[in-house]
């Protein structure tokens, strides 16, 4: 960008580089040109060139002087300067001896609005003869006038300037503003041609000129410029000319006549010259030429009378005297010091006799230069080291400060007044900022110079470490001094537990005040720990009584802090809440580069480099950059000092690196970004300039990974939407080359600004975005959509081939905290982790450290759908655990619970991809007591969610999500294996080991089907017809004649003749196998092979076939039962050939792509012998009993209960019971670190503590009648409720007389709830909701065994196989039959639902229309 804006131009013929840089160098020097800071010379058009300046007022100074004359090897060069590029509209040019040029030029509207102006050009003799004429001047008056105007001259800058009323346009010829200038103009013209200016430069008549008295007069006038070499003769044309006819005359008559005339002239030396050689000019004309009258016109002015020739004669001797003045300017002298000169020794003589320069030496104070005079270079020289050596300026600029300190500008105000007493010797003033400017007397100025050098030491920012009594009190330092009374006002306090120290920072003199204040009082603090051991009390202070700690505390004078088992919580404060926490993003650029956005502290963010939003200052006393220094350590601030001591201020726009100090990182980037409002609205450009100064440094220090904040987005005031989308750019443009840099973590405290981050890279980066599971991608990359794939009982996957299987999924049965992953997964309700069984379970082996954890991580109430990751937990095999904030059932399958717990699922994933685990073990999520999920939904979102997180992940690395059900928790298998075949999730094993993989694993049993894995491929026996299958390939067996039957016709008829024609035509192919398209089956492709009833070619060409699909991308394959139908091969050595042979194949293939083998028999022989076979390789699957066996054993499972109970009297205590557990349990102490001035203080603290707690305490009583009424789980989940709340439940005693303790050992017993009063009754609702829930499960339960042992209704959906029905199933149509319902509806095993028409028994599917019959059968009730 052109920084030289204001330009003049000129016209001259040709200019070569040499003379281009010497009008460079003369337009650079003010006091030769008026000119300044300047560009170079360029060509602009033919013979014009332009120069320009950087300041709008040098330009100004410049063409203030049109005509500019340069000093060049061939001669003078005059240069005539023009505001424009475009001559001048008139210019009048004449010959030698005639009038100079007039040149009207633009108007300048200076005068205020309803004026005119303009101004005009001439000859500066002619302006010199109309201002000294008063006839002449009196005629031009008279002539504006008519013209309503008025006229100012200036014969030194050659120009006249008219100015007009408003009504000046209207006048003359009554026409506007144009025709006004033209007649101004008009005027002048005509006054150029009445006048006449000549110049005379022929030497004997410029003699004559000089020396002749009578040739001027007050209409002609002479202006002789010996020193120049002409004279110039002004007055009227007519007039002139008989001027210059007389001056011919005297030159014909010889100058004999007039050299004795008496004649006068004046001399102009200017008054230090005048005043150095005035008694040497005396003396030499007295001798010289004695009859010359010397006298003294003015102090800078000499005149000369007597005869011409002394005259003559006088003058040259004046002129050679002045030649031998030396003249020098003395170039440290500012301004502002000649202004203090001038008005202080502005007389003449004063400066150079308090210098003591005699009169040697004569000093002249400019405008803008001080220059001496002498007729000694030695004196000359003597005099300027004098002159500098007794004045001085000083300009001095205080560090760090907005504004001038009062404190310092009144000592400086009263130190000036002091050395001036006498005389002014000193000054100072004030600039802009901080900047004080001294002038005058050295010695004065040297002395103010130290006055100010103590005062900035005295406030110097100085370092003191100060020593603490107790680690606790470091990170609530200032909160503590305030309340006993320890003012530091202007230092900074920078604690640190670790050793335990504070450093104080600040002025020095600050620093020391605070120190002395701040020892005795650290030396009178006492440490205690307070411990209240009251149910709900460690729950009341970390909560909604936690602003008490603070209220206690300023009313006690002391600190007090929650302390838990050995580490500092913090001390408990009212506030506002944190924001939700912003699901964390990642996105993968084209050449590699990993962009991560996620909400967090920076300074807990482990990387190579962390970037600090700093000030050019480095001063880190503020936002991002005071949170890095606190948690860096005192060391940070001081490096960043030491580095601006040596370099100075840091640019906006640049970075430097500087220690880390404690920070979890190499080295800290400080990046100085662009401050809101102050540089002119190009913040964007010079935030992305930043941005990529820090990429580009950390590439050149090969740094691999790097966080940074949202930089300008805080205190510097830069809209959000302008860094974010600044700091994105620079990180795309940087990530468009292979770098070193791998990853770029974006960072920040402020969920806002994590959004604006996240919604820029969408926009801006070309990558993927890879989590949490958007299906976002660049045009520049392949977007491959992954549907969800349908089991091919039903259709067959038409797609390109899938990718590899890397994300593992494995339904165990087993303990969830003893899983050894990366990760643990335990949902809670709001922001409790211990409202669930998993929760409690995790937190007895992890013990009270997961309380601890969770809640330093804890960052404000949870919503559903969020989740903490709680880190070091040494209890647990996994050290990490997700707390999943789950939202009870709300029976809606598609309702906010089931979305949160979609996104719940979602995000962990994603921060397990992001924080770089490789596995993660789930419960079977919401499905107890407490959320009360559906098992069948809960499974369905999890394998559907895992498969989601499959689909979009962009990395390749293995991963393994593992859901532990529990040992107990059967009806979750079942449904797992449901939601498997409708979703079919790619490496999925169920009832996996969590240390090995059987092979051969079991998933379903039908009546028709038989479902087991063999490795990641689902194997299926299937009893029905192949020629229904659409399988992506069917197989068919063939001794390839023309005589086909059993299956192989059945197959051929099928697909058609245009299958049998291509058949015929292969003829007998020599491997015996061949393959054609489908025809009208519902296949991709239909091979064709002969397997001659050998058992050893059946395995080897069944694993042939299977890789030949997996090769060709095929993912399932039918065969039939081979050789078992005409060939009447033995179907159990068919079966085990079959099998062996699959087996080895998929050992040997691992298969990425082949998923599904269906083995289809039509004969039920054939079924039951192959179902035989592979339930010998799975170990034999347990007959399922009928529903009236399933009712007696219940029944009796009742009856053996209801013997064991007492028939009469009080029920014994539950803990007496089988198969209940409780143990009284009594919620830990709330623990409190109190510091405070004394002992006293403390006591009163908890006396104060203890009285407001207790006002918020109740307690209830239970009976144990009730707690036997509960099962297993109900009571538990009352236990973990009571353990979430803080609320003991303890055996209860009652007194009776004689003095006895009678408790629930003896049948009367019952327990007692204590803790806080809302908390206290949450939970009797929790045991009132869970007595009545088992209240109605004991009597539906009771009304479904009856029912089913008297009815039991059968439905018939495949071939003649009846299935009998559930029993609430069965109980619910049967309720239907009996109250004569027309129809009932029932949703069957599989999960698809049906109307049962009970006038025919028919049950009619849904959604496939297809009908079933019905059966109900009566049986003798069982006594």
């Amino acid at each position: 960008m052109d920084i030289y804006k204001y330009p003049v131009f000129f016209e001259v013929h040709s200019l070569d580089p040499a003379q281009k840089e010497k009008i460079e160098k003369y337009f650079q020097v003010r006091r030769k040109s008026g000119g300044g800071d300047c560009g170079p010379i360029d060509n602009v058009g033919d013979n014009v060139y332009k120069i320009a300046f950087f300041d709008p007022t040098v330009q100004e100074r410049v063409l203030q002087k049109p005509n500019h004359v340069l000093e060049m090897p061939g001669g003078p060069l005059i240069l005539t300067l023009r505001g424009s590029q475009e001559p001048p509209p008139t210019t009048f040019s004449s010959q030698s001896h005639q009038s100079l040029p007039f040149h009207p030029s633009l108007p300048v509207q200076t005068s205020p609005p309803g004026f005119l102006e303009h101004e005009l050009h001439l000859d500066s003799y002619l302006l010199r003869y109309l201002k000294e004429s008063p006839g002449a001047g009196r005629d031009l008056q008279q002539q504006l006038s008519s013209l309503g105007c008025s006229v100012h001259l200036h014969p030194e800058d050659k120009r006249a300037v008219v100015r007009g009323s408003g009504q000046a346009g209207s006048c003359g010829d009554g026409v506007g503003v144009g025709p006004w200038k033209a007649q101004v103009e008009r005027l002048f013209k005509q006054l150029q041609e009445r006048y006449t200016c000549h110049y005379e430069v022929d030497p004997l008549k410029l003699q004559t000129l000089l020396q002749s008295s009578t040739l001027g007069s007050e209409d002609v006038r002479v202006y002789c410029e010996t020193g120049e070499g002409f004279a110039v003769v002004v007055g009227e044309g007519p007039e002139v000319q008989a001027k210059l006819k007389e001056l011919e005359a005297f030159q014909g008559q010889g100058l004999s006549s007039w050299k004795q005339e008496k004649i006068s002239t004046t001399c102009r030396l200017g008054q230090s010259k005048l005043r150095l050689l005035e008694e040497v000019i005396e003396k030499d004309l007295g001798e010289a030429v004695p009859g010359v009258r010397v006298t003294r016109s003015d102090s800078s002015q000499l005149v000369l009378e007597g005869s011409a020739s002394d005259v003559r004669t006088a003058r040259q001797l004046v002129t050679d005297k002045i030649s031998l003045v030396l003249e020098r300017v003395v170039p440290e002298v500012s301004p502002h010091l000649l202004s203090f000169l001038r008005d202080e020794y502005g007389r003449p003589g004063n400066l150079s006799s308090l210098l003591g320069l005699g009169l040697h030496v004569e000093v002249e104070l400019g405008d803008t230069e001080l220059r001496l005079f002498s007729l000694s270079s030695g004196k000359l020289e003597q005099a300027e080291k004098d002159l500098l050596g007794e004045f001085g300026e000083e300009k001095i600029d205080l560090p760090n400060c907005g504004t001038l300190p009062s404190e310092l500008k009144s000592k400086l105000e009263k130190k000036v007044k002091e050395m001036n007493q006498s005389r002014c010797r000193v000054v100072a003033r004030y600039g802009p900022g901080c900047r004080v400017q001294l002038l005058g007397h050295l010695k004065e100025v040297q002395e103010l110079r130290e006055e100010i050098g103590a005062f900035l030491i005295d406030q110097s920012s100085v370092e003191e470490t100060v020593c603490l009594p107790y680690p606790e009190i470091a990170d609530h330092l200032p909160e503590l001094l305030e309340r006993i009374g320890v003012e530091h006002t202007g230092v900074t306090l920078y604690p640190s537990a670790i050793h335990p120290t504070v450093v104080l920072c600040g002025p020095s003199v600050r620093v020391a005040q605070v120190r002395d204040r701040l020892g005795p009082a650290l030396a009178s603090l006492v440490h205690q720990t307070v411990t209240i051991d009251q149910p709900g009390a460690l729950r009341y202070f970390q909560g909604v009584g936690r602003e008490y700690l603070e209220v206690v505390g300023r009313s006690q004078h002391c600190l007090i802090q929650l302390h838990n088992h050995g580490g500092v919580a913090g001390e408990a404060r009212a506030g506002p809440r944190l924001e939700e926490m912003v699901t964390a993003t990642s996105y993968r650029l084209q050449r590699g580069l990993q962009v991560v956005v996620r909400q967090g502290d920076i300074t807990k963010e482990r990387a190579d480099a962390l970037v600090n939003a700093a000030n050019e200052d480095l001063d880190h006393a503020g936002g991002v950059a005071a949170a890095l220094s606190r948690a860096g350590g005192p060391e940070v601030q001081q490096a960043s000092r030491d580095l601006v001591r040596q370099i100075g201020r840091v640019p906006t726009g640049t970075v430097v690196e500087t220690t880390g100090g404690k920070l979890p990182c190499k080295m800290l980037l400080h990046a100085v970004g662009p401050v809101g409002g102050s540089v002119g609205g190009k913040e964007h450009p010079l935030l992305e300039k930043t941005v990529k100064a820090v990429l580009d440094l950390a590439e050149t220090l090969e740094l691999q990974t790097l966080a940074m904040p949202c930089i300008s987005s805080g205190i510097f005031s830069v809209p959000l939407k302008v860094c974010s989308e600044a700091i994105v750019s620079a990180v795309r443009d940087f990530g468009r080359e292979q770098r070193i840099l791998t990853k770029v973590t974006l960072i920040d405290v402020s969920g806002e600004a994590v959004r604006a981050m996240q919604e820029a890279c969408d926009r801006l980066l070309e990558g993927k975005r890879e989590f949490p599971g958007l299906e976002v991608e660049s045009s520049t990359t392949t977007t491959t959509t992954h549907a969800p794939q349908r089991d091919t009982t039903a259709a067959s996957t038409r797609g390109p081939v899938a990718p590899e299987v890397c994300v593992q999924v494995e339904i165990i049965q087993g303990s969830i905290e003893k899983q050894e992953v990366d990760a643990l997964v335990s949902p809670m309700v709001g922001s409790d982790p211990l409202s669930s069984r998993v929760g409690n379970v995790l937190s007895e082996a992890a013990g009270p450290a997961l309380m601890t954890a969770f809640l330093r991580e804890l960052g404000g109430r949870t919503a559903p759908g969020d989740n903490v990751l709680v880190e070091g937990l040494s209890g647990l095999s996994s050290g990490r655990v997700f707390f999943l904030s789950c939202a009870h059932w709300d029976n809606n399958p598609q309702g906010p619970a089931v979305q949160a717990l979609r996104q719940g699922v979602r995000r962990v994933l994603a921060s397990c991809e992001i924080q770089g685990f490789c596995s993660v073990a789930f419960p079977v999520v919401g499905t107890g007591v407490v959320l009360q999920f559906p098992h069948n939904v809960v499974t369905q979102v999890l394998l559907e969610e895992i498969r989601r997180y499959e689909q979009n992940r962009a990395s390749r690395t293995p991963f393994l999500v593992r859901i532990v059900v529990h040992p107990n928790d059967r009806d979750s298998t079942k449904a797992f294996q449901t939601s498997q075949c409708a979703l079919h999730v790619r490496g999925f094993v169920m009832d996996a080991s969590p240390d090995q993989t059987s092979f051969y694993r079991h998933i379903s049993t039908t009546q028709d089907e038989v479902s087991a894995t063999l490795g990641s491929v689902k194997l299926q026996l299937v009893f029905g017809d192949i020629i229904r299958e659409i399988t992506d390939v069917i197989v068919n067996t063939t001794d390839f004649s023309a005589n086909h039957s059993g299956v192989s016709k059945a197959i051929l008829t099928a697909a058609g003749s245009t299958v049998q024609a291509a058949l015929a035509q292969v003829g007998v192919p020599g491997d015996l196998m061949c393959t054609t398209g489908p025809g009208a089956l519902g296949c991709k492709e239909i091979v064709h092979v002969s397997f001659k009833r050998d058992t050893q070619r059946i395995s080897k060409v069944c694993g042939k076939i299977l890789k030949q699909c997996e090769r060709k991308g095929y993912r399932s394959a039918a065969f039939p039962a081979v050789n078992t139908g005409a060939a009447r091969a033995d179907s159990g050595s068919v079966c085990k050939a079959m099998l062996d042979g699959m087996a080895s194949s998929v050992r040997d293939l691992s298969p990425n792509i082949l998923s599904v083998i269906r083995i289809v028999m039509l004969q039920r022989p054939v079924f039951q012998a192959f179902r035989s076979e592979l339930e010998s390789r799975l170990g034999a699957i347990a007959p399922i009993p009928t529903l009236k066996e399933r009712a007696q054993q219940i029944l009796k499972k009742k009856l053996r209960i209801s013997f064991s109970s007492p028939s009469h009297g009080s029920l014994p205590p539950p803990h007496t019971l089988p198969g209940l557990t409780i143990t009284p349990w009594r919620p830990p102490p709330v623990v409190l670190s109190v510091v405070g001035r004394g002992a006293d203080a403390i006591r009163g603290a908890r006396r104060e503590l203890e009285a407001i707690l207790q006002n918020q305490l109740t307690q209830r009583d239970v009976t144990g009648e009730d707690l036997c009424m509960l099962g297993e789980v109900e009571l538990q989940a009352v236990q973990k409720n009571a353990k979430v709340l803080g609320v003991s439940l303890e055996l209860g005693r009652v007194q009776r007389a004689g003095g006895v303790d009678v408790g629930a050992a003896t049948g009367e017993g019952f327990y007692v709830l204590r803790g806080l009063k809302e908390d206290v009754l949450s939970v009797r609702e929790v045991l009132d909701s869970a007595l009545s829930g088992a209240l109605r499960r004991e009597l539906q339960e009771r009304n479904e065994v009856l029912m089913a042992l008297s009815v039991q209704w059968s439905m018939c959906r495949h071939g003649d196989v009846w299935e009998e029905l559930g029993m609430h199933d069965n109980y619910h149509l049967e309720q239907a039959h009996l109250r004569g319902d027309v129809s009932a509806e029932l949703d069957v095993p599989d999960g698809s639902k049906v109307r049962v028409n009970l006038k025919n028994n028919r049950a009619t599917d849904w959604e496939t229309g297809c009908t079933y019959k019905m059966k109900r059968e009566e049986s003798e009730s069982t006594d």
